[in-house]
């Protein structure tokens, strides 16, 4: 068995008067990827409520970091006003490495500042706004001709005519769990390996003749995956 002391109020420290408070103290919040781990972000403005009643002198200091530099930029003071607890400053220049302050990530962190002993400030909560820049994609969006005797630029008939052009677009679209490769006619036959997006309408009978296959157009849109 030991003896723990208990303050007064235990429980409630900002109530304790058998507490004091040191001006100084640090506390490091999180890494902030916004459920974008790897994406580029713009980091904007920092929002700050504090919980504390309003004195000039008891505020905190905010700092922060961001992917790629190791060492800490001064935000602002947050201090609010006497009717307004919720304080919004613009997030400077990294001042480690003078660029704007961008990255996959931010962290920030506060300093607790006060000049009474008897008065702590309060950090109610934080946000961070930012803009997202995710990583371009590549769309190729395009109509494919489905239809009997088709014919190339040469004048040559085709090979793949109305059914096999049907069967191989719809099962792309509807059963395929991995990039599909397909050929371009203009570039030699270079190979892109796509992903079918969702597009309305996916087809469309454009002209049926008695006794023949109808012609149809595929609308379809194709997103281009890097496999190597």
């Amino acid at each position: 068995m030991s003896y723990i002391p208990l303050p007064l109020s235990y429980g409630n420290i900002l109530a304790d008067a058998n507490r004091t408070f040191l001006d100084g103290g640090e506390v490091y919040m999180p890494k902030l990827r916004f459920e974008f781990p790897t994406d580029t972000k713009a980091f904007i403005k920092l929002t700050v409520t504090l919980g504390h009643t309003y004195s000039a002198n008891i505020y905190f200091e905010a700092y922060y970091r961001r992917s790629g530099i190791d060492g800490w930029t001064k935000v602002a003071d947050f201090k609010g006003t006497a009717t307004n607890r919720t304080e919004t400053q613009y997030i400077p220049v990294d001042g480690v490495s003078a660029t704007k302050p961008m990255g996959a990530w931010i962290q920030f962190g506060f300093r607790a500042k006060t000049n009474s002993t008897t008065t702590t400030p309060v950090l109610n909560s934080y946000d961070c706004r930012a803009l997202l820049y995710p990583s371009r994609r590549d769309i190729i969006r395009c109509v494919v001709r489905c239809a009997d005797d088709q014919y190339d630029r040469l004048g040559q008939r085709l090979e793949d005519q109305y059914t096999n052009i049907k069967v191989a677009l719809e099962e792309a679209k509807n059963s395929a769990t991995w990039p599909v490769t397909l050929y371009d006619p203009f570039y030699a036959g270079t190979a892109k390996y796509v992903k079918f997006l969702p597009v309305q309408p996916f087809e469309q009978i454009v002209k049926w003749e008695k006794g023949k296959n109808p012609e149809i157009h595929f609308n379809l849109l194709l997103q281009e995956v890097a496999l190597s």
